[in-house]
């Protein structure tokens, strides 16, 4: 039973607790404080509850060296009985460690934000200690089976120890499994039984106690703030659960347990580096789930990814049958499968499934403290619940030990497979082209050498006989240009470059009739995450996939040193420094010499200086501007671009090439200093507003305010506030009226998902953006603001003999006129758009079209990849910018003679008499194509939509044509809306370039009077 001696916080002291001693530290009335504090404070101890203790070993029967110290001893308390703190286990391992040399040593492997080190403890026997190195560089050699022979191979796996991975808590506030490595490292370590000792002969264990310190940290101080001084088992329970934003993610509450594809946080880049270099047969990931299930292990259901390599089903089966014998022996109940699906490549248990290992899930009813009482009335302790992973982790670490070369056998035969001529992987490459926007491409490139992939280049351009590209259209004598990096998906990690480069991997049949039964009926999809990941269609850059092998001017990739950093082109008395907006950095400069000081444009048209051209957005620095400037200018604006790696082009004269822009024109817009508060708390989702955090630290590096929903803060001093995604509901009424004024006195209101749809409710009455159930019964008019988008941006002109005629002719042609009927009536269509609800995306990757004219896309090109999510159904009409649509339009390809065809009829329409007095079905000369959804294509277009990922045909009609992103003005400021997130898993890096751009130059662009403070 807990201790009633709980640290406690009691009339704003700080009381720390023993047994038998209470000291409080209170100034200079120390005793008589003392004396007060022991009348005041000391609880009455617990009534007995019946079932809370569970005092069995872990290991009955084991006996322990001495030397090494006992958790307890170290802790104050049995390992198990509550979870240690972060500080608590590396005290354990760096203990344990210096105790027992001869069978450990002990690996920093990252530092989390918050400064804690993450590190992996290897226990084995001694004469594997010794060779560790040997160990290491022999998986390294079976890694590539290219450079072995069958007979150097078959001698490595004789030899060599397998290695086992087993890590625990990666959602820190599942605590278990850390208490249950300490646990096991302590048996492994101590234990003298013969069966550890034969155990560790034959397998190299290593065991990464926490992998996720910052978020059990702050979920710990959240069990510490709620706990009473009496056990508490209702997992209903703040001390359970915990509070906004718990401690599930990490410093900025990411989901790591994702992050492993992406690789964006330094926990998973060294835990990825960590395996790369170990090359573990067995990789664990020990979860918890609700209090009230019992325990999961793998292996998943379908859908399972379909390069997960064919021997994966075989060695998951038979762990599954040892661990479940391992739960029988105690009479204890398990599943496998059920919810737990392996479609998403992006696990940590999955990842190094694609690099040859076999992964293992845990998850076990998660218990935060004390115990929680069951439906069948009996109390699972939480020490009982530390022990169920036990169980698991050396019931799998045991199936090594029986099967360790065949694992490691496994091992080189899926390399192997992968590597062949005639394999799944052969005469298949994928081909990424060079980008202006250097810095994403650099990003592609450390992502792509941090999971192990061969990277390789041409130096000249060739010829592709035939390539596919990113919206499934077959090309044929593509040119690939000089510098594009070609990867192979014939090589050692062949399974793992398929899983994140194929560009669109497709549920088996079997799978999808499942999903689709399910939403039929029960309303919501059997898929656990995004059913969509291309990692290059995340990127947002553009790639080919060529039916071939590597060419044989293709040479491995080598990092070039790149031009010229900081201030470039010396001039004696430069008007400007320019730097290129086509690269998202030139943002983050912006924002970084704004906050410096510096007065800062941004050119809302390509320009040319100098003969030096520009893509639009590029940044530009005058010497006008900055004329009061205190410092140095020209060493500001050359450490920021040095800072950054980004070349600021010094500008010898404003005056623009030919009609190109000149400096002092309205296209260089003055840049207003953003001043961003970021909503928290309070119902927003920690995924949304940890995500926008991320981007200001780390992409920005620029100050802001996270501000919480639950206060009421002084809005003036922002000219910025983003609203991320809620999932508490809709922000309170007082806010949105506060929000409103705000807007109207000229802030930038920045909304996305849920958030953007209340703002576009039409009781919230703050623009004119609505959500499309609301707008049913006005569908026309929406539907001719696409067709208006569309022709602005690429319609025909009427034929010259019409526009110069000198008769007004009747017959005039409008754009709906085009359009084959009217929509049905709004009782129909509602019950349409409900059932079309039911089938929206749980994760597409889906074609966009962007307006390349509005600042917002600076940096964009199309077709843009969105991740289409359950999201709201944006729809914008007259008076709202839409600089971004879903559905990427083409115009259809004819022949010479049904384009002359065409333009004639086009003639006809408008030189003819009226013959409105005609049926309607006379006056066509063929009939339009059926509407997408709510909206039919411009004439002569073609709509692309879905890329990648599972998008039902009742989603495509809904979302084609929909707003992705909004802007409106309103008053003086101006309100831009995302239909879904755009900064997902801190990887959807072409939407998140347009948040930036709003982020830091709306109220620049879009404000017409910035607020000050």
């Amino acid at each position: 039973m807990q201790s009633p001696w709980r640290a406690c916080e009691l009339s704003g002291l700080a009381l720390l607790r023993r047994p038998a001693v209470v000291l409080l530290i209170c100034g200079a009335t120390l005793l008589k404080s003392i004396a007060i504090s022991q009348e005041r404070a000391t609880p009455l101890p617990p009534t007995e509850l019946a079932g809370l203790r569970w005092t069995n070993a872990f290991f009955p029967g084991s006996t322990y060296r001495v030397a090494v110290p006992t958790g307890e001893s170290l802790l104050g308390y049995p390992i198990g009985q509550r979870a240690a703190s972060s500080a608590e286990i590396e005290k354990c391992l760096k203990a344990w460690a210096a105790a027992a040399p001869d069978r450990t040593r002990l690996v920093e492997y990252a530092r989390s934000y918050e400064d804690r080190p993450l590190h992996y403890l290897i226990v084995t026997a001694p004469r594997n200690l010794s060779q560790l190195e040997k160990i290491q560089s022999g998986t390294a050699k079976l890694e590539d089976p290219r450079k072995l022979t069958e007979a150097d191979a078959k001698q490595l796996i004789e030899t060599l120890v397998p290695v086992a991975w087993l890590g625990y808590t990666i959602h820190g506030d599942e605590t278990e499994g850390s208490d249950a490595a300490l646990a096991v490292l302590y048996h492994l370590i101590a234990a003298e039984n013969p069966e550890v000792t034969k155990l560790l002969e034959e397998v190299v264990v290593i065991i990464d106690p926490l992998q996720n310190p910052d978020g059990r940290d702050r979920f710990l101080k959240m069990i510490a703030e709620n706990r009473g001084t009496t056990p508490n088992v209702d997992d209903q329970s703040l001390q359970h659960t915990g509070y906004d934003a718990r401690g599930r993610g990490n410093h900025y509450f990411f989901d790591l347990n994702r992050d492993p594809l992406f690789g964006v946080h330094p926990e998973t880049r060294g835990r990825m580096k960590a395996v790369s270099q170990w090359n573990p047969v067995l990789v664990v990931d020990a979860h918890g789930m609700g209090a009230q299930d019992t325990h999961l292990f793998s292996p998943p259901r379908e859908p399972v990814n379909l390069h997960f390599p064919a021997s994966d089903a075989q060695w998951g089966r038979l762990f599954a049958r040892d661990q479940a014998a391992a739960f029988d022996q105690h009479g204890l109940v398990y599943y496998h499968g059920e919810w737990n699906e392996g479609w998403y490549p992006g696990y940590t248990d999955a990842w190094p499934v694609f690099r040859g290992a076999v992964g293992i899930l845990y998850e076990q009813a998660r218990i935060a403290e004390d115990g929680v009482r069951r439906p069948e009335g009996r109390i699972l302790s939480y020490r009982e619940s530390v022990f169920h992973h036990v169980i698991g982790s050396m019931a799998n670490l045991k199936t090594v030990q029986a099967n360790g070369k065949k694992l490691l056998e496994n091992f080189y035969t899926i390399r192997q497979r992968a590597c062949a001529a005639d394999g799944p992987y052969a005469k298949r490459t994928f081909a990424v082209l060079p980008a202006a926007n250097r810095s994403r491409l650099d990003k592609f490139i450390r992502l792509s050498q941090l999971h192990g992939f061969e990277l390789f280049q041409v130096a000249s351009e060739f010829t592709a006989a035939s390539a596919t590209d990113q919206l499934g259209r077959e090309l044929k004598d593509r040119k690939i240009p000089a510098g594009t990096i070609l990867i192979p998906n014939r090589q050692p990690l062949g399974h793992l470059v398929a899983a994140a480069l194929e560009f669109d991997t497709r549920i088996p049949a079997k799978a999808l009739e499942d999903e689709r039964q399910e939403i039929l009926r029960n309303g919501g999809s059997r898929i656990y995450d995004t059913t969509a990941w291309n990692l290059t269609m995340m990127f947002g850059l553009e790639a080919l996939t060529l039916p071939t092998e590597l060419p044989a001017a293709a040479q491995p990739y080598k990092p070039t040193d790149r031009a010229e950093i900081g201030v470039v082109g010396e001039v004696e008395a430069p008007v400007a420094y320019a730097i290129d907006g086509a690269d998202d950095l030139s943002v983050t400069a912006a924002a970084r010499l704004m906050e410096r000081g510096l007065q800062v444009r941004a050119a809302e048209k390509a320009f040319d200086f100098d003969g030096q051209k520009f893509a639009r957005g590029s940044v530009v620095i005058t010497r006008l501007d900055n004329r009061n400037f205190t410092g140095d200018w020209r060493a500001t604006v050359d450490a920021t671009a040095r800072e950054l790696g980004l070349r600021a082009i010094a500008i010898r004269s404003g005056l623009g090439e030919g009609d190109l822009p000149d400096l002092g024109g309205e296209y260089f817009k003055r840049l207003e200093p953003p001043r961003i508060a970021l909503l928290s708390r309070g119902g927003t989702s920690t995924y949304a507003q940890g995500e926008v955090w991320f981007f200001l630290d780390h992409e920005l590096g620029i100050r802001h305010a996270r501000v919480n929903v639950e206060g009421a803060p002084d809005l003036s001093r922002y000219n910025v506030i983003v609203v991320p995604e809620r999932f508490g509901g809709p922000l309170p009424g007082a806010w949105t009226n506060r929000l409103k004024d705000w807007v109207n006195a000229g802030g930038t209101l920045i909304a996305m998902g849920s958030s953007a749809a209340q703002f576009a409710d039409e009781k919230a009455a703050l623009g004119k953006v609505r959500v499309l159930p609301e707008v049913l019964n006005k569908l026309g008019d929406y539907e001719l603001a696409v067709f208006r988008e569309w022709l602005a941006r690429d319609g025909d002109l009427p034929p010259a003999d019409a526009v110069w005629s000198y008769k007004a002719a009747p017959g005039l042609k409008y754009p709906w006129q085009s359009i084959d009927g009217a929509h049905a009536e709004e009782k129909e269509l509602k019950k349409r758009d409900a059932w079309l609800s039911l089938f929206m995306p749980q994760g597409a990757i889906v074609a966009a079209r962007v307006d390349a004219k509005h600042w917002l896309t600076f940096g964009c090109e199309e077709p843009l990849p969105v991740l289409s999510l359950r999201s709201p159904v944006l729809m914008a009409g007259d008076g709202v910018e839409v600089p971004v649509r879903l559905g990427y339009l083409t115009k259809v390809e004819s022949n010479p003679g049904d384009a002359a065809k065409t333009n004639s009829a086009k003639a006809d329409a408008i030189n003819k008499s009226d013959s409105s007095e005609k049926p309607d079905t006379e006056k066509r000369e063929k009939k339009e194509p059926p509407r997408v959804g709510w909206s039919a294509l411009p004439p002569g277009t073609e709509m692309h939509l879905r890329m990648s990922g599972l998008l039902w045909p009742e989603a495509t009609h809904r979302v084609a044509n929909s707003a992705y992103v909004t802007r409106e003005s309103v008053g003086r400021g101006q309100i831009i809306l995302f239909a879904s997130r755009p900064t997902f898993r801190a990887a959807t890096l072409g939407p998140t370039r347009i948040l930036l751009n709003a982020m830091i130059y709306g109220p620049g662009y879009g404000a017409a009077q910035p607020i000050r403070p």
